[in-house]
């Protein structure tokens, strides 16, 4: 299955997103760059490591942890550790669930945040698809849109829609050209974000 492949060798988030399953066990996922938050909603630059158990998730501001609980489920929780005067520190759990066809998958994304006494339910859901008809050499490419409910009602709906691309099956490309709902969220604005993703 073209799009089964291809999701076991890039990391277990999407643009903005928990996809609904862990990385396979033994492997580490480094983002190299990132700047993902302005035009979209946050995604931290991170590094994952498989295991047996799950996956570490680590960030420069927050730590946690990813479970399978089926082959299309996971369960996650992510703690951000904001030390700055006047900080607050936040939670981020939730659950992904993914449906997959030979060709296109749909994920969803319920999660809870918790963020200075204020608990918030918010939805998240992609639609991925493969590329068809392009040159073998390039590599498996996707093309995905995502959406997201706003954190706060300041900000818009959160909206990334892009390309995934994998020219080699340790290495992912996020190139998202159109984005909304990051910090600077008063137009859709493209290039909206970059995320280079090594695996080792």
């Amino acid at each position: 299955m073209f799009v089964s492949s291809t999701l076991q060798a890039a990391p277990s988030r999407a643009f903005i997103q928990e996809l609904g399953r862990v990385s396979t066990s033994g492997h580490i996922y480094v983002d190299l760059y990132n700047n993902t938050g302005k035009w979209t909603p946050q995604g931290d630059s991170q590094i994952r490591i498989a295991t047996p158990y799950g996956e570490a998730i680590l960030a420069e501001e927050s730590v946690g942890g990813k479970a399978a609980i089926s082959d299309n489920m996971a369960l996650y929780a992510i703690g951000y550790l904001n030390s700055g005067a006047g900080s607050s520190s936040a939670i981020n759990a939730g659950a992904a669930y993914q449906i997959r066809q030979p060709s296109l998958y749909l994920n969803l994304n319920p999660f809870v945040v918790s963020n200075a006494g204020k608990i918030n339910l918010e939805f998240a859901t992609a639609l991925f698809a493969s590329l068809r008809g392009l040159p073998h050499w390039l590599g498996p490419t996707q093309f995905g849109m995502e959406f997201q409910t706003p954190t706060n009602s300041a900000l818009n709906t959160g909206m990334a829609i892009g390309l995934r691309w994998l020219p080699r099956e340790f290495m992912t490309f996020d190139l998202v050209f159109a984005g909304d709902g990051g910090s600077e969220s008063t137009a859709i604005r493209t290039p909206a974000a970059l995320r280079f993703n090594l695996r080792f």
